[in-house]
C-alpha cells in the first residue's frame, strides 16, 4: 500500500527535535497536524520542494527575569520535521494555520485526468 506521506530522514536534524505529529486522511486529501508548543507562529518556516515537506519551527527562550529554573522537562531544542509528499496529492493547495501550539498543514488530492476513448474516423 501507497502512502500519502513518509517521514524523510535528514543529517541535520541532529541540532533539532522532531515535533510529534500526525496524519489523517480524508476524501479530498491529508491533513497534518504538528505539535509546537512553545513556538511564536512567526517562527514557524515551511516550504514544500520536490515533494518533501520541510518544517522549521524556533522554540520561543523564556526570559528568566524574576525566577530561577529549579527543574525542567521541556526540551529547549528547536524543531525541524520533512515529510515526502506522494504524488497524488496538489502541492499548488497547501495551506496552513497555526493556533494553541498546533500547525494544522491541508493538502488536498490532485485532480486525476478522467479516461479518454475517441473513435477513429
Amino acid at each position: 500500500m501507497t502512502t500519502l506521506l513518509e517521514e524523510k530522514r535528514t543529517l541535520t536534524q541532529t541540532a533539532f527535535r522532531k515535533p510529534d505529529y500526525e496524519v489523517m486522511a480524508h476524501p479530498e486529501g491529508v491533513q497534518i497536524n504538528v505539535h509546537l508548543p512553545g513556538v511564536a507562529k512567526q517562527d514557524i518556516e515551511l516550504t514544500l520542494k520536490n515533494n518533501i515537506l520541510y518544517l522549521n519551527a524556533n522554540k520561543s527562550k523564556p526570559a528568566s527575569n524574576n525566577y530561577r529554573l529549579i527543574h525542567k522537562e521541556i526540551p529547549a531544542m528547536d524543531y525541524q520535521l520533512s515529510l515526502r509528499v506522494n504524488n497524488k496529492l496538489d502541492m499548488d493547495s497547501l495551506r496552513a494555520q497555526y493556533k494553541d501550539g498546533i500547525l494544522e498543514i491541508n493538502l488536498t488530492n490532485s485532480k486525476e485526468r478522467k479516461s479518454k476513448s475517441i473513435r477513429v474516423s
